[in-house]
Protein backbone atom coordinates (compact mmCIF):
# COMPACT_ATOMS: atom_id res chain seq x y z
CA UNK A 1 0.00 0.00 0.00
CA UNK A 2 2.80 2.42 0.87
CA UNK A 3 4.50 1.64 -2.44
CA UNK A 4 1.36 2.80 -4.26
CA UNK A 5 1.36 6.11 -2.38
CA UNK A 6 5.08 6.55 -2.97
CA UNK A 7 4.57 6.08 -6.71
CA UNK A 8 1.63 8.50 -6.70
CA UNK A 9 3.59 11.26 -4.96
CA UNK A 10 6.59 10.78 -7.25
CA UNK A 11 4.48 11.19 -10.41
CA UNK A 12 3.96 14.89 -11.21
CA UNK A 13 0.85 14.20 -13.33
CA UNK A 14 -0.84 12.24 -10.53
CA UNK A 15 0.14 14.85 -7.96
CA UNK A 16 -1.32 17.66 -10.09
CA UNK A 17 -4.63 15.80 -10.41
CA UNK A 18 -4.68 15.10 -6.68
CA UNK A 19 -4.07 18.79 -5.92
CA UNK A 20 -7.02 19.70 -8.14
CA UNK A 21 -9.33 17.43 -6.15
CA UNK A 22 -8.00 18.95 -2.91
CA UNK A 23 -8.63 22.53 -4.06
CA UNK A 24 -12.20 21.69 -5.05
CA UNK A 25 -12.99 20.24 -1.64
CA UNK A 26 -11.14 22.88 0.39
CA UNK A 27 -13.16 25.67 -1.22
CA UNK A 28 -16.41 23.80 -0.61
CA UNK A 29 -15.47 23.11 3.02
CA UNK A 30 -14.91 26.79 3.69
CA UNK A 31 -18.55 27.31 2.73
CA UNK A 32 -19.67 24.49 5.04
CA UNK A 33 -18.10 26.15 8.08
CA UNK A 34 -19.82 29.43 7.18
CA UNK A 35 -23.24 27.84 6.67
CA UNK A 36 -24.45 28.01 10.30
CA UNK A 37 -23.50 31.71 10.39
CA UNK A 38 -25.35 32.45 7.15
CA UNK A 39 -28.39 30.58 8.48
CA UNK A 40 -28.32 32.64 11.66
CA UNK A 41 -27.66 36.03 10.03
CA UNK A 42 -30.52 35.59 7.57
CA UNK A 43 -32.84 34.12 10.22
CA UNK A 44 -33.62 31.00 8.19
CA UNK A 45 -35.42 27.91 9.46
CA UNK A 46 -34.13 24.44 8.51
CA UNK A 47 -36.84 24.10 5.87
CA UNK A 48 -36.15 27.48 4.25
CA UNK A 49 -32.42 26.86 4.30
CA UNK A 50 -33.02 23.47 2.71
CA UNK A 51 -34.99 25.17 -0.05
CA UNK A 52 -32.10 27.55 -0.74
CA UNK A 53 -29.63 24.66 -0.75
CA UNK A 54 -31.80 22.94 -3.37
CA UNK A 55 -30.61 25.53 -5.89
CA UNK A 56 -27.12 24.02 -5.79
CA UNK A 57 -28.08 20.58 -7.17
CA UNK A 58 -30.22 22.26 -9.82
CA UNK A 59 -27.15 24.13 -11.07
CA UNK A 60 -25.01 20.99 -10.85
CA UNK A 61 -27.58 18.95 -12.77
CA UNK A 62 -27.60 21.48 -15.60
CA UNK A 63 -23.81 21.47 -15.95
CA UNK A 64 -23.45 17.69 -15.59
CA UNK A 65 -25.93 17.04 -18.39
CA UNK A 66 -23.83 19.30 -20.63
CA UNK A 67 -20.44 18.28 -19.24
CA UNK A 68 -19.58 15.45 -21.64
CA UNK A 69 -20.12 17.70 -24.68
CA UNK A 70 -18.19 20.57 -23.09
CA UNK A 71 -15.28 18.27 -22.22
CA UNK A 72 -15.25 16.87 -25.77
CA UNK A 73 -15.16 20.39 -27.22
CA UNK A 74 -12.52 21.98 -24.98
CA UNK A 75 -10.72 19.06 -23.35
CA UNK A 76 -10.93 17.67 -19.83
CA UNK A 77 -7.79 19.46 -18.62
CA UNK A 78 -8.84 22.93 -19.75
CA UNK A 79 -12.40 22.49 -18.49
CA UNK A 80 -11.09 21.42 -15.09
CA UNK A 81 -8.93 24.52 -14.75
CA UNK A 82 -11.49 27.07 -15.94
CA UNK A 83 -14.44 25.58 -14.07
CA UNK A 84 -12.26 25.49 -10.95
CA UNK A 85 -11.56 29.19 -11.31
CA UNK A 86 -15.23 30.10 -11.75
CA UNK A 87 -16.17 27.80 -8.87
CA UNK A 88 -13.81 29.58 -6.50
CA UNK A 89 -15.14 32.98 -7.60
CA UNK A 90 -18.76 31.85 -7.24
CA UNK A 91 -18.10 30.86 -3.61
CA UNK A 92 -17.79 34.54 -2.74
CA UNK A 93 -21.51 35.01 -3.42
CA UNK A 94 -23.28 32.81 -0.81
CA UNK A 95 -21.31 34.28 2.09
CA UNK A 96 -22.29 37.72 0.78
CA UNK A 97 -26.00 36.91 0.65
CA UNK A 98 -28.34 39.58 2.06
CA UNK A 99 -31.58 37.63 1.59
CA UNK A 100 -32.88 34.20 0.67
CA UNK A 101 -33.27 35.05 -3.03
CA UNK A 102 -29.66 36.14 -3.39
CA UNK A 103 -28.54 33.03 -1.52
CA UNK A 104 -30.54 30.77 -3.84
CA UNK A 105 -29.10 32.38 -6.98
CA UNK A 106 -25.59 32.25 -5.55
CA UNK A 107 -25.89 28.55 -4.75
CA UNK A 108 -27.23 27.84 -8.24
CA UNK A 109 -24.06 29.34 -9.72
CA UNK A 110 -21.90 27.43 -7.26
CA UNK A 111 -23.63 24.20 -8.28
CA UNK A 112 -23.20 25.03 -11.97
CA UNK A 113 -19.43 25.31 -11.75
CA UNK A 114 -18.74 22.62 -9.16
CA UNK A 115 -20.81 20.12 -11.16
CA UNK A 116 -18.75 20.78 -14.28
CA UNK A 117 -15.49 20.67 -12.36
CA UNK A 118 -16.43 17.39 -10.66
CA UNK A 119 -17.02 15.56 -13.94
CA UNK A 120 -13.99 17.12 -15.65
CA UNK A 121 -11.47 16.33 -12.92
CA UNK A 122 -12.74 12.74 -12.62
CA UNK A 123 -12.43 12.39 -16.40
CA UNK A 124 -8.85 13.67 -16.11
CA UNK A 125 -8.13 11.04 -13.44
CA UNK A 126 -9.66 8.29 -15.59
CA UNK A 127 -7.62 9.40 -18.61
CA UNK A 128 -4.44 9.38 -16.50
CA UNK A 129 -5.26 5.84 -15.34
CA UNK A 130 -5.42 4.70 -18.97
CA UNK A 131 -2.23 6.50 -20.01
CA UNK A 132 -0.16 5.37 -17.04
CA UNK A 133 -1.87 1.96 -16.63
CA UNK A 134 -2.24 2.57 -12.90
CA UNK A 135 -5.42 2.83 -10.79
CA UNK A 136 -5.41 6.16 -8.94
CA UNK A 137 -9.08 7.13 -8.58
CA UNK A 138 -9.35 6.37 -4.86
CA UNK A 139 -6.14 8.27 -4.08
CA UNK A 140 -7.42 11.27 -6.06
CA UNK A 141 -10.61 11.18 -4.02
CA UNK A 142 -8.37 10.90 -0.97
CA UNK A 143 -6.94 14.29 -1.90
CA UNK A 144 -10.52 15.56 -2.15
CA UNK A 145 -11.13 14.35 1.40
CA UNK A 146 -7.83 15.85 2.54
CA UNK A 147 -8.94 19.19 1.16
CA UNK A 148 -12.23 18.83 3.01
CA UNK A 149 -10.44 18.05 6.26
CA UNK A 150 -8.08 21.01 5.96
CA UNK A 151 -10.91 23.29 4.88
CA UNK A 152 -13.05 22.27 7.86
CA UNK A 153 -10.23 22.78 10.36
CA UNK A 154 -9.11 26.09 8.86
CA UNK A 155 -12.67 27.29 8.32
CA UNK A 156 -13.59 26.55 11.93
CA UNK A 157 -10.45 28.34 13.07
CA UNK A 158 -11.27 31.40 10.95
CA UNK A 159 -14.82 31.45 12.33
CA UNK A 160 -13.43 31.25 15.86
CA UNK A 161 -11.06 34.13 15.11
CA UNK A 162 -14.02 36.10 13.68
CA UNK A 163 -12.38 36.57 10.28
CA UNK A 164 -14.83 38.06 7.79
CA UNK A 165 -16.31 35.38 5.51
CA UNK A 166 -16.27 37.56 2.39
CA UNK A 167 -12.61 38.44 2.87
CA UNK A 168 -11.79 34.76 3.35
CA UNK A 169 -13.65 33.81 0.16
CA UNK A 170 -11.91 36.52 -1.92
CA UNK A 171 -8.43 35.54 -0.72
CA UNK A 172 -9.24 31.87 -1.36
CA UNK A 173 -10.35 32.60 -4.94
CA UNK A 174 -7.16 34.57 -5.68
CA UNK A 175 -4.90 31.84 -4.30
CA UNK A 176 -6.85 29.09 -6.08
CA UNK A 177 -6.60 30.94 -9.38
CA UNK A 178 -2.85 31.37 -9.02
CA UNK A 179 -2.35 27.66 -8.35
CA UNK A 180 -4.74 26.50 -11.10
CA UNK A 181 -3.27 28.68 -13.84
CA UNK A 182 0.39 28.09 -12.99
CA UNK A 183 1.38 24.76 -11.49
CA UNK A 184 -1.74 22.64 -12.16
CA UNK A 185 -2.16 23.92 -15.73
CA UNK A 186 1.37 22.75 -16.50
CA UNK A 187 0.48 19.25 -15.31
CA UNK A 188 -3.04 18.56 -16.61
CA UNK A 189 -3.79 21.33 -19.10
CA UNK A 190 -2.97 19.12 -22.09
CA UNK A 191 -4.69 15.97 -20.82
CA UNK A 192 -7.49 16.08 -23.38
CA UNK A 193 -7.39 12.59 -24.84
CA UNK A 194 -11.12 12.34 -25.62
CA UNK A 195 -11.05 14.95 -28.38
CA UNK A 196 -10.26 12.30 -30.96
CA UNK A 197 -13.28 10.16 -30.12
CA UNK A 198 -16.88 10.32 -31.31
CA UNK A 199 -20.18 10.41 -29.49
CA UNK A 200 -19.72 12.63 -26.47
CA UNK A 201 -23.27 13.71 -25.74
CA UNK A 202 -24.93 13.03 -22.41
CA UNK A 203 -25.82 9.37 -21.92
CA UNK A 204 -28.87 8.39 -19.88
CA UNK A 205 -27.86 5.73 -17.31
CA UNK A 206 -28.60 2.25 -18.64
CA UNK A 207 -27.39 -1.31 -18.19
CA UNK A 208 -24.49 -1.55 -15.71
CA UNK A 209 -24.47 2.23 -15.29
CA UNK A 210 -27.86 2.10 -13.54
CA UNK A 211 -26.61 -0.09 -10.71
CA UNK A 212 -23.47 1.98 -10.21
CA UNK A 213 -25.50 5.19 -10.25
CA UNK A 214 -27.90 3.92 -7.57
CA UNK A 215 -25.01 2.98 -5.25
CA UNK A 216 -23.39 6.36 -5.86
CA UNK A 217 -26.68 8.15 -5.19
CA UNK A 218 -27.22 6.39 -1.85
CA UNK A 219 -23.72 7.08 -0.56
CA UNK A 220 -23.31 10.59 -1.92
CA UNK A 221 -26.56 11.73 -0.32
CA UNK A 222 -24.80 10.93 2.95
CA UNK A 223 -21.63 12.78 1.95
CA UNK A 224 -23.58 15.89 1.04
CA UNK A 225 -25.80 15.77 4.11
CA UNK A 226 -22.88 15.46 6.51
CA UNK A 227 -21.07 18.26 4.71
CA UNK A 228 -23.90 20.74 5.14
CA UNK A 229 -25.61 19.57 8.35
CA UNK A 230 -22.93 18.07 10.62
CA UNK A 231 -21.96 21.45 12.08
CA UNK A 232 -25.61 22.47 12.57
CA UNK A 233 -26.41 19.09 14.16
CA UNK A 234 -23.49 19.28 16.59
CA UNK A 235 -24.28 22.85 17.62
CA UNK A 236 -28.07 22.75 17.85
CA UNK A 237 -28.81 19.11 18.76
CA UNK A 238 -25.68 17.77 20.45
CA UNK A 239 -24.90 20.97 22.37
CA UNK A 240 -21.42 21.56 20.94
CA UNK A 241 -19.85 25.03 20.89
CA UNK A 242 -19.44 26.91 17.60
CA UNK A 243 -15.73 26.08 17.67
CA UNK A 244 -16.28 22.33 18.14
CA UNK A 245 -19.17 22.15 15.65
CA UNK A 246 -16.82 22.09 12.67
CA UNK A 247 -14.96 19.05 14.03
CA UNK A 248 -17.72 16.68 12.92
CA UNK A 249 -16.98 17.29 9.26
CA UNK A 250 -13.25 17.46 10.00
CA UNK A 251 -13.37 13.97 11.54
CA UNK A 252 -15.51 12.73 8.66
CA UNK A 253 -12.99 14.11 6.14
CA UNK A 254 -9.95 12.80 8.05
CA UNK A 255 -11.21 9.21 8.17
CA UNK A 256 -12.33 9.41 4.56
CA UNK A 257 -8.89 10.69 3.58
CA UNK A 258 -7.14 7.77 5.28
CA UNK A 259 -9.51 5.24 3.70
CA UNK A 260 -9.10 6.68 0.23
CA UNK A 261 -5.32 6.98 0.29
CA UNK A 262 -5.15 3.23 0.88
CA UNK A 263 -8.25 2.51 -1.20
CA UNK A 264 -6.70 1.72 -4.59
CA UNK A 265 -4.71 -1.19 -3.15
CA UNK A 266 -7.66 -2.39 -1.07
CA UNK A 267 -9.96 -2.34 -4.10
CA UNK A 268 -7.42 -4.19 -6.23
CA UNK A 269 -6.94 -6.83 -3.54
CA UNK A 270 -10.56 -7.49 -2.55
CA UNK A 271 -12.67 -6.17 -5.44
CA UNK A 272 -15.41 -3.57 -5.66
CA UNK A 273 -18.32 -5.57 -4.20
CA UNK A 274 -16.80 -6.43 -0.79
CA UNK A 275 -15.47 -2.88 -0.43
CA UNK A 276 -18.91 -1.39 -1.08
CA UNK A 277 -20.74 -3.74 1.28
CA UNK A 278 -18.30 -3.55 4.19
CA UNK A 279 -17.90 0.20 3.81
CA UNK A 280 -21.65 0.74 3.85
CA UNK A 281 -21.93 -1.41 7.00
CA UNK A 282 -19.30 0.72 8.79
CA UNK A 283 -21.22 3.86 7.79
CA UNK A 284 -24.40 2.34 9.19
CA UNK A 285 -22.74 1.82 12.59
CA UNK A 286 -21.40 5.37 12.53
CA UNK A 287 -24.87 6.76 11.90
CA UNK A 288 -26.07 5.00 15.04
CA UNK A 289 -23.42 6.76 17.13
CA UNK A 290 -24.40 10.13 15.69
CA UNK A 291 -27.98 9.63 16.89
CA UNK A 292 -26.83 9.41 20.52
CA UNK A 293 -26.42 13.22 20.26
CA UNK A 294 -23.44 13.46 22.59
CA UNK A 295 -20.84 15.77 20.95
CA UNK A 296 -17.76 13.54 20.96
CA UNK A 297 -19.67 10.35 20.23
CA UNK A 298 -21.33 12.15 17.33
CA UNK A 299 -17.91 13.24 16.04
CA UNK A 300 -16.74 9.62 16.30
CA UNK A 301 -19.88 8.56 14.44
CA UNK A 302 -19.22 11.06 11.64
CA UNK A 303 -15.65 9.75 11.45
CA UNK A 304 -16.84 6.15 11.06
CA UNK A 305 -19.26 7.25 8.35
CA UNK A 306 -16.36 8.89 6.51
CA UNK A 307 -14.30 5.69 6.74
CA UNK A 308 -17.23 3.62 5.51
CA UNK A 309 -18.03 5.91 2.61
CA UNK A 310 -14.38 6.41 1.64
CA UNK A 311 -13.86 3.82 -1.10
CA UNK A 312 -17.42 3.45 -2.40
CA UNK A 313 -17.50 6.46 -4.72
CA UNK A 314 -14.02 5.77 -6.19
CA UNK A 315 -15.17 2.22 -7.00
CA UNK A 316 -18.29 3.56 -8.70
CA UNK A 317 -16.45 6.24 -10.70
CA UNK A 318 -13.58 4.01 -11.78
CA UNK A 319 -16.04 1.34 -12.89
CA UNK A 320 -18.20 3.82 -14.81
CA UNK A 321 -15.14 5.11 -16.68
CA UNK A 322 -14.49 1.61 -18.03
CA UNK A 323 -17.88 0.69 -19.47
CA UNK A 324 -17.51 -0.76 -22.96
CA UNK A 325 -18.93 1.50 -25.67
CA UNK A 326 -18.64 4.71 -23.60
CA UNK A 327 -15.89 7.27 -23.22
CA UNK A 328 -14.74 8.00 -19.65
CA UNK A 329 -16.55 11.35 -19.59
CA UNK A 330 -19.78 9.76 -20.81
CA UNK A 331 -19.70 7.03 -18.17
CA UNK A 332 -18.64 9.37 -15.39
CA UNK A 333 -21.14 12.05 -16.34
CA UNK A 334 -24.00 9.52 -16.42
CA UNK A 335 -23.15 8.25 -12.92
CA UNK A 336 -22.09 11.64 -11.58
CA UNK A 337 -25.34 13.27 -12.63
CA UNK A 338 -27.28 11.00 -10.29
CA UNK A 339 -24.53 10.63 -7.68
CA UNK A 340 -23.72 14.31 -7.31
CA UNK A 341 -27.38 15.17 -7.47
CA UNK A 342 -27.65 12.96 -4.38
CA UNK A 343 -24.68 14.76 -2.85
CA UNK A 344 -26.30 18.14 -3.36
CA UNK A 345 -29.95 17.13 -2.84
CA UNK A 346 -29.07 15.34 0.40
CA UNK A 347 -28.85 18.57 2.42
CA UNK A 348 -32.21 19.66 1.03
CA UNK A 349 -33.90 16.41 2.03
CA UNK A 350 -32.32 16.60 5.48
CA UNK A 351 -33.60 20.17 5.84
CA UNK A 352 -37.15 19.19 5.00
CA UNK A 353 -37.06 16.24 7.40
CA UNK A 354 -35.60 18.48 10.12
CA UNK A 355 -38.38 21.02 9.61
CA UNK A 356 -41.15 18.50 10.27
CA UNK A 357 -39.57 15.62 12.22
CA UNK A 358 -36.32 16.94 13.68
CA UNK A 359 -32.76 16.83 12.39
CA UNK A 360 -32.16 13.40 13.92
CA UNK A 361 -34.64 11.89 11.46
CA UNK A 362 -32.43 13.07 8.61
CA UNK A 363 -29.57 10.96 9.89
CA UNK A 364 -31.91 7.99 10.25
CA UNK A 365 -32.44 8.34 6.49
CA UNK A 366 -28.67 8.10 5.92
CA UNK A 367 -28.62 4.83 7.84
CA UNK A 368 -31.44 3.49 5.68
CA UNK A 369 -29.54 4.43 2.51
CA UNK A 370 -26.38 2.70 3.77
CA UNK A 371 -28.44 -0.43 4.35
CA UNK A 372 -29.88 -0.12 0.85
CA UNK A 373 -26.36 0.05 -0.62
CA UNK A 374 -25.44 -3.15 1.22
CA UNK A 375 -28.50 -4.97 -0.13
CA UNK A 376 -28.28 -3.63 -3.69
CA UNK A 377 -24.50 -3.93 -4.22
CA UNK A 378 -24.46 -7.60 -5.40
CA UNK A 379 -26.93 -6.76 -8.15
CA UNK A 380 -25.00 -3.65 -9.21
CA UNK A 381 -21.67 -5.45 -9.45
CA UNK A 382 -23.04 -8.53 -11.16
CA UNK A 383 -22.80 -6.48 -14.37
CA UNK A 384 -19.40 -4.92 -13.87
CA UNK A 385 -15.94 -6.01 -12.74
CA UNK A 386 -13.57 -3.23 -11.77
CA UNK A 387 -10.55 -3.04 -14.05
CA UNK A 388 -7.34 -4.09 -12.33
CA UNK A 389 -4.17 -2.10 -12.80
Amino acid sequence: MLNHLKHFFSNSLFLGIGATFAINSLIFSFWITRLPGVKESLGLSEGVLGLALFCMPVGALVSMVLSSKIIHTFGAGKVTIWSGMFFSLAMILPVSAMNIWFLGLALFLVGLFTGLMDVAMNAVAAEAEKQEKKVIMSTCHGFWSLGGMLGAFLGSLFVGLKINGILQAVITAVLAGMILFTWIKSKIGGLDGENSEDGHGFTIPRGPIIGLAIIGFCIMIGEGAIADWSAVFLKEWAGASAYVAGFGYAGFSLSMTIGRFFGDEIINRFGGLPVVRIGSAIALIGGGLVLITQPWLAILGFSLMGLGYSCVVPVVFSSSANIEGMTPSQGISAVATLGYTGFLVGPVIIGWLAEYFGLQMGFVLLMVLSALAIVYAPRAFSFQVLRKG
